[in-house]
């Protein structure tokens, strides 16, 4: 292995474990025998090339990122719009947008540690190119707290990205769900939830809204298959 990948457990937000090196396989499957989840409960991983990569969603790192939110997804349906046409759902567009590398609310996770290994052995675009440890982060979470794409939790948070800026933080200053459904803020995020989800109450929980989840993606391409990823 070109460089050290560092294993880190834990689950978002908690502050940060005492790492552990990482300078062979062996070493790595050690680690899991060690690192086994208890009943109803699963490992999730995360590998990125450089140790002091904060952990946010892309879109989340630059503040116009989240200014043009809304138009990132139009702009690439409007230029690939073959690649997009059997998603059904926002949250299956964003992450049809993520694997094309483009900013989003998503965050890549894999259920296979040899993947995340793979991204935290990666080159990182360090000043100068000089070579820096990576990190292998092992997420700790209940079985039951795994969301697929079809739940509609998930699709009032994926829709959250059909709002404007402005549009968001008037969500974000409320005071409770009865205040969300009866603003019109709140009604027009029902509109686009309701646009694949006729079905939808007039009911958005506000701290669902404000809540990280895991999501189980489709697997509709390649690139999703040989990743086994789970969206967060």
């Amino acid at each position: 292995m070109p460089k050290k990948a560092h294993v880190l457990p834990r689950l978002l937000p908690i502050p940060k474990k005492p790492v552990v090196g990482i300078q062979s396989l062996t070493d790595l499957f050690e680690l899991l025998e060690e690192s086994q989840p208890k009943n109803g409960h699963l490992n999730l991983y995360r590998g990125h090339p450089n140790k002091a990569y904060e952990l946010r969603p892309s879109l989340f790192r630059k503040q116009e990122y989240r200014k043009v939110e809304k138009n990132l997804l139009r702009e690439l349906i409007a230029i690939q719009p073959n690649e997009f046409r059997e998603d059904k759902t926002v949250f299956e567009q964003l992450v049809r947008m993520q694997h094309y590398g483009l900013p989003t609310r998503l965050l890549d996770l894999t259920y296979n540690p040899l993947v995340g290994l793979y991204f935290a052995c990666g080159l990182s675009s360090t000043p100068n190119q000089r070579e820096v440890d990576g990190e292998l982060l092992i997420l700790k979470l209940r079985k039951s707290k795994i969301r697929y794409f079809d739940s509609d939790t998930v699709s009032c948070v994926a829709n959250l990205s059909n709002l404007t800026a402005p549009q968001r933080n008037k969500v974000r200053k409320l005071p409770n769900s009865a205040a969300l459904n009866e603003s019109e803020v709140g009604k027009r995020l029902l509109h686009f939830i309701k646009a694949e989800k006729p079905y939808f109450l007039p009911k958005i929980e506000l701290l669902e809204l404000k809540s990280i989840l895991a999501v189980r993606p489709k697997q509709t391409n390649q690139r999703i298959l040989a990743q086994n990823s789970c969206d967060r």
